[in-house]
């Protein structure tokens, strides 16, 4: 096996409404992507949150199904393996299921917690539905934080958070937190270890201590994060103390968003050397973003620059770079 494909998806909002919608477009995802697949090689679907609208029962149910019905689609027509690789947005949350203890213990949460499990259970009850239907081996542990290892690729491992643990059914940028305990001790085998970063919210949305912990904790840990929420792309590349580099990708959303598409990246195992292209809905097709293609050269050699119009490797944690040009979409009436 020469590469690893992955495949990001992010902000569906599943409901009764669109879900017919969604498995159209997915039945197109899967005819842009087919041909970019290695046979008998290794194709990881990430899906960074959003799956449902109102976090209920049947949306998850609606959209267990249409990705398997896309799953099967796929080996069917080119057999290899397939990992899945999915954490919970705001969306996820049923905040009908909700009670005054979980409320009033979002209002005092501070990431100086170190929660215990009952009170991770309390929090994530508005989740239980998500719980219910993706990951159970990967979340059995944690509710918090998970791990996913590519078996066929012994270099790289997912690695999964929950940081709508303290969203709000109304929450702003730069209100939630992170739990201190999410933040687990990771250790780098080797150089060639390649470590991803997948979660819902982007840092921009957590409050300033929780921020500079995480942003810190992902640049020490992680070569590559993979994020939804704010339904459009954008790529950044954070450094700090000209050493750790870290790649931010945001996905846009699937369905109902400012740009509606997803994004197909291929890692070279021999040369670590990252590809991503993104596909932009227009015109009731994918159409291929071929000017805004993103090139890594190797994700393992942290001085290695990246090749991408308008944008630069970071000399400053404080600095942020431009979003992406932003495509004509059909728009949406809310973000996150």
């Amino acid at each position: 096996m020469k590469n690893l494909s992955i495949l990001h998806l992010s902000d569906f909002h599943t409901s009764t409404k669109n879900i017919e919608q969604i498995k159209e477009r997915l039945k197109k995802v899967s005819e842009r992507i087919l041909p970019l697949i290695e046979a008998s090689g290794v194709n990881v679907i990430v899906v960074s949150g959003d799956i449902a609208n109102h976090g209920k029962e049947e949306e998850f149910d609606l959209f267990r199904k249409a990705l398997n019905d896309f799953r099967s689609s796929l080996i069917n027509k080119k057999p290899h393996t397939i990992y899945e690789v999915i954490v919970p947005g705001n969306h996820d949350c049923d905040f009908d299921l909700d009670n005054s203890v979980s409320r009033n213990f979002r209002d005092i949460f501070r990431i100086d917690f170190e929660i215990d499990n009952d009170i991770v259970n309390e929090l994530t009850k508005n989740q239980q539905n998500f719980y219910n239907t993706f990951n159970k081996e990967c979340y059995k542990d944690s509710k918090l934080y998970g791990i996913i290892n590519i078996k066929e690729c012994t270099n790289i491992s997912f690695h999964l958070f929950n940081t709508a643990i303290t969203a709000k059914k109304e929450s702003n940028p730069g209100e939630l937190i992170i739990a201190r305990n999410s933040l687990t001790s990771i250790s780098k085998n080797n150089k060639r270890d390649i470590r991803i970063a997948v979660f819902h919210h982007p840092l921009s949305w957590f409050n300033n201590e929780s921020q500079k912990k995480f942003q810190s904790y992902l640049s020490n840990n992680f070569d590559l994060i993979l994020h939804g929420h704010i339904h459009e792309r954008k790529y950044s590349s954070i450094t700090i103390d000209n050493s750790n580099t870290t790649r931010y990708m945001q996905a846009p959303s699937f369905y109902g968003g400012n740009e509606e598409g997803f994004t197909f990246a291929t890692i070279d195992l021999t040369t670590g050397k990252y590809d991503s292209k993104a596909y932009i809905w227009m015109e009731n097709n994918y159409k291929t973003d071929t000017i805004n293609k993103i090139e890594i050269s190797c994700l393992w050699e942290n001085n290695n620059q990246s090749k991408y119009p308008n944008v630069k490797i970071l000399e400053s944690a404080k600095k942020i770079t431009k979003p992406l040009p932003r495509l004509k979409a059909r728009g949406f009436p809310f973000v996150g």
